[in-house]
């Protein structure tokens, strides 16, 4: 059976990671463990052996590249908890996403911001992240 979980929310890292279940807490320590924290000894926890990353920063198409490509890619400003900040969350099957407001440069004039939205999206097997897309 296929379930959804939908959870709005003002701020999941304040609100909600106590109510985060099965693969939607795995996906959201996943990235604070190793996004935030860059915790990279953990990845084998999370990913699987052949774990694709398609972020282009750190494209991977295993474990061991992913490791080395993260190693090598700056900190990003954020929670070390709580899925960074996550506005919703949505868990179906082996998919989980992640979606969060963000600035964006304003198309009209590149020295102002803009809010815009950012999604991740992780695919499961199992209980381990095979792939990863944003």
């Amino acid at each position: 059976m296929t379930s959804a979980m939908l959870i709005p929310g003002t701020s999941l890292a304040a609100d909600y990671p106590n109510k985060m279940e099965g693969k939607a807490a795995i996906a959201c320590n996943f990235e604070a463990d190793l996004v935030f924290a860059r915790k990279i000894d953990m990845a084998d926890k999370y990913v699987t052996p052949d774990f694709v990353e398609h972020n282009v920063r750190v494209h991977s198409t295993d474990i061991a590249s992913f490791k080395e490509g993260l190693a090598k890619m700056p900190k990003f400003p954020g929670p070390a908890s709580g899925c960074g900040g996550a506005k919703i969350v949505l868990q179906q099957g082996d998919y989980v996403v992640f979606v969060r407001e963000t600035q964006v440069p304003d198309p009209t004039d590149n020295t102002k911001r803009v809010p815009g939205t950012h999604f991740d999206v992780f695919r499961f097997q199992g209980n381990k992240i095979a792939e990863h897309w944003d």
